[in-house]
């Protein structure tokens, strides 16, 4: 159990203890989280193991990363939260904040979404599709039409936990930009209007 002394307050009543390798403890307070989180305040309502079996202090078990748990805490307490530059973190932190129902949170950190756009498109689009962002599914998905076929058949890991109509239409959509025709530019600005599009409409008249 590792303890680097991060959000380990004396005058903590409930321990927040992760699973796995990297497991951590969190010693914080009920109230705070409770203002914060609906989900967190019906969650310490459920009657806890006895406090003298677990040091007069309760403990609850949770299923998160370490990380983004903290960076959730970081929100909640007065403390600014750090910039996030990791596109595994910030899905993770995101995922948290819809899971415990914190709309801050969500507002905070779903714009920097779309700072991975251009470069992770379809991670992006799966992330989005998890969390139900329907705009940044559309803007991600016009992305990926710059991408070569055949990083639609090598899917990230997010696209493990999307239902596989949402990739079927993303699909769609890549073979229909593509198959779009794109003007040559000539000089003096004007594009070459191919036989089968139509005049546009003069405005004005």
């Amino acid at each position: 159990m590792s303890s680097d002394g991060t959000f380990n307050w004396s005058d903590g009543d409930v321990i927040l203890r992760t699973r796995g390798a990297y497991s951590r403890d969190f010693r914080v307070h009920k109230l705070v989280l409770s203002l914060a989180s609906p989900v967190f305040k019906d969650m310490f309502t459920i009657p806890q193991p006895s406090p003298a079996a677990s040091g007069h202090i309760d403990i609850v078990d949770v299923a998160d990363p370490p990380r983004a748990l903290e960076v959730i805490l970081q929100f909640i307490y007065p403390s600014p939260p750090p910039e996030v530059n990791d596109l595994t973190l910030l899905s993770e932190i995101l995922v948290l904040a819809d899971k415990y129902d914190i709309k801050t949170a969500q507002s905070r950190f779903r714009p920097s979404l779309m700072g991975f756009a251009k470069t992770e498109p379809l991670r992006v689009f799966a992330i989005a599709c998890q969390l139900g962002f329907e705009d940044e599914m559309k803007i991600a998905s016009s992305h990926v039409k710059l991408f070569d076929t055949l990083e639609l058949t090598e899917l990230p890991d997010e696209f493990n936990i999307i239902p596989a109509t949402e990739y079927h239409h993303l699909l769609r959509a890549s073979r229909r930009e593509r198959s779009r025709p794109v003007p040559i530019q000539f000089p003096h600005g004007k594009a070459r209007r191919w036989p089968w599009q139509k005049p546009k409409q003069e405005t004005g008249q």
